[in-house]
């Protein structure tokens, strides 16, 4: 069996001499230091989701002196993230530059982050919810803060064409398995509470939030599961 080291080396090298990985866009008509700051920023902040969303665990490896490489696992110990970080100047586009670095490594470096799993699609939050049922051509429109006293959270509306749903947002996704396995298999109790519903109920997760439509637009709810899973509970 291989060695972290090992390993870390190979990646190390494949991406240098290939100039392979996560790709940062480039502009001739905007600065390019500017173009990949930015990248690397919204970069970040998926990670910064991503983990907030996943329990996570971490492996750090330093093949050279001058390069760390960072293994970031999910709750299942399936890689979802390569981060590899160097003081060795790179000339590939895939590469982002840190003049000043970042907390914990305050000094000029270059960073790679090497994707094995979509934050976007694990981790979704209400805004990219709005965004991807928008990027379906649904009118989509946030609507008032509610509370359900069967949640631990309060929730938002969410209006999409002429029906609702109700977003509720957790601080990760280990909270909101905790509240969605209190859901009857058929939505219709909480915790062994029967529960009068207006219309049929859908439960979906997926991440840190927890959606309930009370409908029946077949439309709407084939967008729910590709954008997050099948319901879990529900008619």
């Amino acid at each position: 069996m291989f060695s972290k080291n090992v390993i870390a080396v190979g990646v190390l090298l494949f991406v240098v001499g290939l100039g392979l990985g996560y790709g940062i866009s480039i502009s001739s008509n905007t600065n390019e230091n500017e173009i990949k700051y930015q990248a690397l920023h919204e970069e970040i902040q998926k990670f910064k989701t991503y983990l907030t969303c996943v329990p996570y665990t971490h492996e750090e490896v330093k093949p050279t002196s001058d390069t760390w490489v960072h293994y970031n696992y999910d709750e299942n110990g399936t890689l979802m993230l390569i981060e590899v970080e160097t003081t060795k100047k790179q000339n590939s586009p895939s590469w982002a530059y840190l003049p000043e670095g970042h907390p914990g490594m305050n000094f000029e470096h270059w960073v790679l982050h090497i994707w094995f799993q979509d934050p976007e699609k694990s981790c979704p939050d209400m805004d990219d919810l709005i965004r991807r049922l928008s990027a379906e051509g649904l009118e989509v429109q946030l609507g008032e803060e509610i509370s359900q006293p069967f949640f631990t959270v309060k929730g938002n509306l969410l209006h999409v064409n002429n029906e609702t749903l109700r977003i509720f947002t957790y601080e990760n996704s280990e909270s909101a398995t905790m509240e969605a396995g209190k859901i009857s298999n058929d939505g219709e109790s909480i915790e062994g509470h029967a529960l009068d519903w207006p219309a049929k109920p859908h439960f979906y997760a997926s991440g840190r939030i927890i959606v309930l439509y009370l409908g029946e637009d077949i439309e709407l709810m084939h967008f729910l599961e590709q954008i997050l899973e099948p319901q879990f509970a529900g008619a």
